[in-house]
């Protein structure tokens, strides 16, 4: 339906707005950019610092805001008469690295990462005080980014595991896995830093090498780095580099595949969202040295 192409704007993220349409954290330009369901921009708000990297929506206008670089999670009010700007509620620190937020229930869900393995922490919807409940952390998530709830189950993209998994949001036990499986590299080195190609390169013996995971996949239900979740109605959508794959939920059969084509400015498909009958998926693509990446805004009719 739409692509506006939003320069400069650097973003990983994309989350639907309570009213319809899309918003997302704009860490470059140090906003929320939100934008219509026909894809029109609506407004953008200022996040008082420029990391914002995730959001949470309790009402149209009652946010949480998790800053990645200052490793804090904050509570806002967009002022309904000015909504370029926000009031700071609550301000809370974290213990690791703020990837994701999602509500589920009275409670929030974080996803955080402590460098080598990403959990999710259960936390107190109004207060954002930790409950002391730790979810998926036995399934050691490598570089997981995103995650997505329906009812009890939280899914999240565990973007160098090449899967998806599915855990209960009361006790973490794990519902469902979509992907190719096997077995981790006997080689792997959990450190691992990103050439802003796509390739992940993992630090082994102090030298960098583009490591090649037999778990990757590029068959149906198969990942190569999964990015991103969302529901649907009977479905869960999965982007990775270069193709969004819909599944039916909960039996993981592929019943559509959208594909990009591969372009030497492409780096991949990061997160989407669903917003009723529409898909919003963030395409990034190199852009300078200066900015390595911009992410661009795609729609899709849900059919």
């Amino acid at each position: 339906l739409s692509s506006p192409d939003l320069l400069n704007m650097v973003s990983d993220h994309v989350y639907s707005l309570p009213a319809g349409g899309a918003v997302v954290p704009d860490y470059n330009n140090s906003c929320l950019s939100a934008f219509s369901p026909r894809g029109e921009q609506l407004f953008s708000a200022s996040c008082h610092t420029s990391t914002a990297v995730a959001v949470a929506f309790l009402s149209n206008d009652l946010l949480w805001v998790a800053h990645l670089d200052s490793c804090q999670l904050q509570k806002h009010l967009i002022r309904p008469e000015n909504r370029a700007e926000s009031i700071e509620l609550i301000a809370r620190d974290c213990q690791d690295y703020p990837l994701d937020i999602a509500v589920a229930g009275e409670k929030l869900l974080l996803l955080r990462d402590d460098g080598i393995y990403t959990a999710v922490e259960v936390l107190d919807l109004e207060t954002g005080d930790g409950r002391g409940l730790m979810l998926g952390g036995s399934l050691q998530m490598r570089s997981a980014e995103s995650m997505a709830v329906q009812g009890d189950v939280v899914a999240i993209a565990d973007m160098h595991n090449q899967r998806v998994v599915c855990l209960n949001n009361h006790d973490g036990s794990l519902v469902h896995e979509f992907g190719k499986g096997g077995n981790l590299p006997a080689a792997f080195d959990a450190e691992f830093e990103d050439d802003f190609d796509g390739d992940p390169i993992w630090v082994i013996d102090g030298l960098k090498r583009t490591w090649l995971d037999t778990r990757a996949g590029d068959g149906p239900g198969e990942f190569d780095t999964p990015r991103g979740v969302a529901f649907g109605t009977d479905r869960l959508y999965v982007s990775d580099r270069t193709r969004i794959q819909v599944l039916r939920f909960p039996e993981g059969e592929v019943v559509q595949a959208i594909t990009y084509s591969v372009t030497p400015d492409l780096i991949g498909l990061a997160v989407l969202c669903t917003d009723g009958d529409r898909l919003w998926c963030l395409v990034q693509t190199k852009q300078s040295p200066s900015h390595p990446f911009k992410s661009n805004l795609d729609m899709y009719q849900l059919v």
